[in-house]
């Protein structure tokens, strides 16, 4: 497949660290692998854990040699590596490095500054602080009162003060600026060479709870042992979690279930 004029755009770019602000299906991790090619050097992939079989047959097919691991693992620490991709990085975006996942982040940037490759549909999870903190990973030196002024309201509940953030329209349209200034995003006029419709088949690891009801699966006639293994399937808590990032990604989403009890535990998962 030959790559898109906006993915080619990209890596003419040649940098060593950015955050790749796609929507879905735009072929995200096709460009990752090839910026870790063009790049050189070795290369850690830091996705979900039930992505992480996906990302093992990305990789492949796109002809890079990488190491996968899933984001609770790279928390725990690993080796140095020239190139770290970050899938889902939202997920590493906490307001003042509140979560454990972006404090590691920054520890081993700090620790290696390996080039830096962020991938993800979004930026702001739940307040502009994110975008702070995205700043801050890719170099960023941001000034923090500033910034916290600019975007924010302080309130008072007694004797707590609370920082709440501005929703007016000005404010939003200067953080989207900001957003657009230390990401990578798809311009209106590539934006046409996209196809109206994308396919794609996204591979899924099984969970603990799939692997255990499959080990405990002794029904000896195929269709009922068949059965048993399809719905441990069909509640694996690492598809449920694909399926929430399609949900968060997309303005509407049909998810087509083969059980009813699927149907009611994704409900309460979503």
């Amino acid at each position: 497949m030959e790559l898109y004029k906006y993915q080619s755009k990209y890596l003419d770019k040649r940098l060593d660290k950015s955050f790749i602000l796609w929507p879905c299906g735009r072929g995200k991790s096709r460009v990752a692998c090839e910026w870790a090619k063009q790049k050189g050097g070795t290369t850690l992939v830091v996705t979900t854990k039930g992505l992480q079989i996906n990302w093992a047959r990305q990789i492949e097919m796109w002809g890079l040699k990488a190491d996968i691991i899933s984001k609770e693992n790279f928390k725990k620490g690993v080796k140095k590596y020239d190139n770290l991709i970050v899938d889902e990085a939202d997920f590493m975006l906490a307001a003042n490095f509140s979560s454990q996942l972006s404090k590691s982040l920054r520890a081993y940037i700090r620790a290696y500054d390996p080039r830096l490759c962020m991938m993800s549909a979004t930026m702001y999870r739940s307040s502009p602080m994110n975008v702070y903190t995205a700043a801050t990973l890719l170099g960023h030196k941001w000034n923090y009162r500033d910034f916290q002024y600019t975007f924010f309201n302080e309130v008072r509940f007694g004797l707590r003060r609370v920082m709440v953030p501005k929703k007016d329209k000005k404010t939003q349209a200067k953080l989207r600026e900001l957003i657009e200034n230390i990401s990578e995003i798809i311009s209106p006029e590539d934006d046409f060479e996209i196809p109206k419709h994308t396919f794609e088949t996204v591979f899924i690891d099984e969970d603990a709870g799939q692997k255990r009801k499959k080990a405990g699966n002794i029904e000896i006639h195929p269709m009922s042992r068949f059965t048993i293994n399809h719905r441990a399937e069909a509640l694996n808590q690492n598809k449920f979690e694909a399926v929430l990032r399609l949900c968060l990604e997309n303005k509407k989403t049909i998810v087509v279930c083969r059980f009813i009890e699927q149907m009611d535990e994704l409900e309460k998962y979503l």
